[in-house]
């Protein structure tokens, strides 16, 4: 999900709207700094998610070679 949106937030400025249109369905889509924040939160979120998991699998079932 978050792959898609960050690709769909970059074509934004792929696509410059033509002289003539009066809306271009790229240019609603908010500049890409407003999602900054969000996609650098998401992955601190799983990285400790991740890491959280990890740490109670070892405590339940014990370390394993």
């Amino acid at each position: 999900g978050i792959y898609l949106l960050s690709t769909i937030v970059q074509l934004r400025n792929s696509f410059p709207p033509p002289p003539d249109a009066e809306i271009n369905l790229f240019s609603t889509i908010p500049q890409f700094e407003l999602f900054g924040a969000v996609f650098d939160w998401s992955v601190l979120v799983s990285a400790g998610v991740s890491a959280f998991v990890r740490w109670g699998n070892e405590k339940v079932n014990g370390l394993k070679d």
